[in-house]
């Protein structure tokens, strides 16, 4: 019973400390938050929003050309491989990919 007592006790005044500092809380932001607006204010003001955007936009331009040339040079990296297979395996005269490996069955081919 006696911890119980200490329970509110502790919770009491912790209820009385946050609601003395949200009391002063408020008088503090009044001040500070006009300080802190204006100075972000001031800072987003000088900022070159549009020339910031049309750099992104270029840039961004760039890297998707860049990447589908990227993808463009695979594709036909593969492709030409590809092509290279299907003729030595054409020149091979060999119509399976994965030739026989008993005695019995090289007799068929």
């Amino acid at each position: 019973m006696f911890d119980f007592f200490l329970n509110i006790i502790i919770f009491g005044t912790l209820g009385v400390l946050v609601l003395l500092s949200g009391r002063s809380l408020n008088r503090i932001q009044s001040v500070a938050e006009t300080d802190i607006k204006d100075i972000f204010d001031r800072f987003f003001d000088r900022l070159p929003i549009s020339k910031l955007d049309a750099m992104f936009n270029a840039g961004l331009e760039k890297g998707l050309r860049l990447l589908k040339v990227t993808a463009l040079k695979t594709e036909n990296f593969v492709h030409h491989h590809l092509n290279r297979l299907v003729a030595a395996r054409k020149k091979e005269n060999r119509d399976q990919v994965f030739p026989p490996s008993s005695p019995q069955d090289q007799s068929k081919v």
